[in-house]
């Protein structure tokens, strides 16, 4: 009854897990675009997720004891920023941190793990074949095509999003699109996910048309000029490279690089300029006359001064130190003076999202953080390298476009990196629950131990 009901399971587990990462994906950008479009600032992405609460709270205790380590390295950044808030409440004298600004500041971070959670209970039937993580990387594929087609729209439009916010002149050509979001970072996030899907289906369907959509998000991520994710995409793929130039795809891949390197030469003759401003342009990421630099060197500051709890949630590089009130520490620590980080403009207060984590939660709470996003990476690498299966390519892709997108740009802000966090996370618990299952399936009884085989056998 159990193996006839198996493949039902398993088909179910896909899609569920398809259909609401895909829902979720869609229904943050058509609700931007109407919040938008209605004249407000805000986005409805918190409704979806208060929707998802029932099925987060059911799927938060196994999906932590799924996660293993990584659970308490995220439980040590969570403990820090909280008790670092409460520090600074009952400082002399106090810092004027509103425990609102303290709380959103947690329930922010939250939402990734909350989502993850909840796919994570979504999928909660065996994963052992390929079949239900193709049909996630078809639904998220078939979302990321409606999001291009109004993205290709911005290319060509005379400069105002279809939101109704202007659009930056591009420097390859015509404008950045930012389609159904309001920031180019979020549709060049998208574009990273149909890259990884695209890639995923080709690997284990080998056909030509997932080679050619993974070309075609190639483009649109550049005409969104943002190297970011561009060179993380990009390199991302470096690791699995042996896989796309394996037996069974060498012919694709070849008709893949040809193109790609005739259309890379064209592209470099006929923009050369626009390119070289480009780069020189993003040359400056990490210097000190860039808010990105002196986010940086503020939390390096902050988490010394601080120590060993850091400036405490909603403080410091977070939504809700510039919306709910405007943080005491950019004022002490230099920051206000600069375009982009003062009262009267902050946009670029969140250009980055380890300065929070550093800030926030000081160097051990960033640690755990980092170390928290890093070894789901390595682990879902190393499983990929001995045996290539559809739920480790695309965890290892997602998780690549996630983390170190991170450095240079503040990913968990925006919702499509939220759901691209979650979905990395959650794909990382299953693969481990799995890894474990296989591994509990192929070990042998202990000495002296009677198997069910010898109870069939006893007379």
């Amino acid at each position: 009854m159990n193996d006839r009901n198996a493949p039902v399971t398993k088909l179910a587990s896909g899609l569920w897990l398809s259909i609401a990462a895909g829902l979720y994906l869609g229904w943050l950008g058509f609700s931007v675009l109407l919040v938008r479009r209605a004249g407000g600032s805000t986005s409805l992405d918190e409704l979806f997720l208060v929707a998802m609460l029932p099925a987060a709270a059911l799927g938060l205790s196994p999906f932590l004891r799924a996660a293993g380590s990584i659970s308490w390295y995220f439980l040590v950044y969570f403990a820090f920023s909280i008790l670092s808030a409460i520090a600074l409440q009952t400082s002399t004298p106090p810092f004027n941190v509103p425990w609102v600004a303290s709380a959103l500041g947690v329930a922010l971070d939250l939402k990734v793990f909350l989502l993850a959670s909840a796919l994570f209970f979504l999928c909660r039937g065996a994963l052992p074949t390929n079949e239900p993580i193709l049909l996630l990387c078809k639904v998220l594929l078939i979302v990321c095509a409606l999001h291009a087609v109004f993205m290709v729209a911005d290319i060509y439009s005379n400069g105002i999003s279809l939101s109704g916010l202007p659009l930056r002149r591009s420097q390859i050509y015509g404008y950045v699109p930012v389609g159904l979001f309001s920031h180019k970072s979020s549709s060049a996030i998208v574009c990273g996910i149909a890259i990884s899907a695209s890639t995923t289906l080709y690997l284990f369907r080998g056909r030509f048309i997932y080679l050619l959509a993974t070309a075609l998000s190639v483009i649109l991520l550049l005409f969104c000029d943002s190297l970011k994710e561009l060179s993380v995409c990009l390199a991302a793929l470096l690791p699995i490279s042996r896989l796309l130039l394996g037996s069974k795809a060498l012919g694709g891949a070849v008709l893949f690089i040809l193109p790609a390197a005739v259309t890379a030469i064209v592209l470099a003759l006929v923009f050369s300029e626009h390119i070289v401003a480009l780069l020189q342009d993003r040359s400056v990421y990490f210097t000190d006359t860039t808010i990105r630099g002196l986010l940086y060197s503020a939390s390096v500051n902050i988490a010394v001064d601080h120590f060993p709890f850091g400036s405490g949630a909603g403080t410091f590089a977070s939504a809700p130190s510039r919306t709910v009130y405007f943080s005491p520490f950019y004022h002490i620590y230099g920051l206000s003076s600069h375009y982009g980080a003062s009262v009267a403009f902050s946009a670029y207060l969140l250009d980055a999202w380890w300065p929070k984590v550093i800030g926030e939660s000081g160097f051990l709470g960033g640690l755990g953080y980092f170390l928290g996003m890093l070894i789901p990476l390595l682990s879902l690498l190393r499983s990929l390298w001995r045996r290539p299966t559809a739920l480790n390519v695309l965890g290892y892709l997602l998780g690549s476009l996630i983390f170190w997108t991170s450095f240079a740009s503040s990913i968990f802000t925006h919702d499509a990196g939220i759901l691209v966090g979650s979905l990395y996370l959650a794909l990382y618990a299953v693969e481990r629950r799995e890894r474990a299952k296989s591994k509990a399936d192929t070990t042998p009884p202990p000495l002296g131990a009677e198997t069910d085989a010898d109870m069939l056998e006893r007379p």
